[in-house]
């Protein structure tokens, strides 16, 4: 509470706080009810929790099937529910990555905030079907706050949030390959362990759903190369749209943001025997 008293946390706090609302009022005008693109994937409680286990184009996404059934069943299908969660999801998000960040409250909060809630994501806050995305990004941010815990208690949580990101979509597959590392270079060999196991054990869930593989066919290496392409793509797509405008050269782009996500990938790989030699 004391920090709060002084003048630039509270600048801080004032200065995110009217960005967070300002957001909020440009969510409530770009909201609309209307299911649109892959939405209609979703729109009825057959195709939400009656799929809970089937794939999404190259994603699993039970955990979104459940908060769609929930939205359809509370709020009628508009995806109020939906929006609410993503917002609880973004903001908790926020405080965690500030809460762990070393700077300084004044200085952490602005720069978390504005990266958090600028223009650039008003898709995501206002687009009832971005909650898998919202809540995938929660889940790596929560496991790896309670990664930083040393209770039992804490690890165990961090194992059932980060061992099961995959089925929130593809991209959940980074988070218990990065808790991992994480555990290694921490020397916390059986977490490390676990957290493995749940990875293997997703893979094999999503395998057997026909992740890639043709419908009711073996699985296809051509596939399988798309799909990690995808991955990459996903990953570097940020990055490769500051310098390509995707409209214009969307082969192009897509090539570019997949390598960007190697060489994301690569450095990330590199660091880890730096790290472990270091601690």
């Amino acid at each position: 509470m004391r920090a709060l008293t002084d003048p630039l946390t509270s600048a801080a706090v004032a200065l995110a706080g009217a960005t967070i609302l300002s957001t909020a009022w440009m969510t409530s005008i770009a909201y609309g009810p209307m299911p649109f693109w892959d939405a209609w994937e979703v729109v009825s409680l057959s195709r939400s929790w009656g799929k809970l286990w089937s794939l999404h184009n190259e994603h699993m996404i039970t955990f979104p099937r459940l908060l769609y059934g929930l939205d359809t069943v509370i709020a009628n299908g508009t995806g109020k529910l939906s929006i609410l969660f993503i917002w609880v999801f973004q903001l908790t998000s926020a405080v965690l990555i500030v809460r762990m960040a070393r700077l300084q409250m004044w200085v952490a909060m602005p720069i978390v905030i504005s990266l958090m809630f600028w223009g650039r994501h008003l898709e995501n806050l206002s687009w009832s079907f971005q909650v898998g995305f919202i809540g995938l990004c929660f889940v790596a941010v929560l496991t790896m706050w309670l990664l930083q815990r040393t209770s039992t208690g804490a690890a165990s949580l961090a194992l059932a949030v980060g061992g099961t990101a995959a089925f929130w979509s593809l991209n959940g597959f980074l988070v218990p390959v990065i808790a991992a590392a994480h555990c290694i270079l921490n020397k916390r060999y059986a977490m490390a362990a676990a957290f493995i196991s749940a990875l293997i054990i997703s893979l094999v869930v999503y395998v057997v759903s026909g992740f890639g593989s043709a419908p009711g066919g073996a699985v296809q290496l051509p596939r399988l190369s798309h799909i990690v392409a995808v991955g990459l793509d996903i990953m570097g797509r940020p990055f490769g749209e500051l310098i390509l405008r995707r409209k214009a050269f969307e082969g192009v782009a897509e090539g570019l943001g997949s390598l960007i996500g190697a060489l994301i990938v690569g450095a990330l790989n590199g660091l880890l025997p730096v790290s472990w030699t270091s601690s």
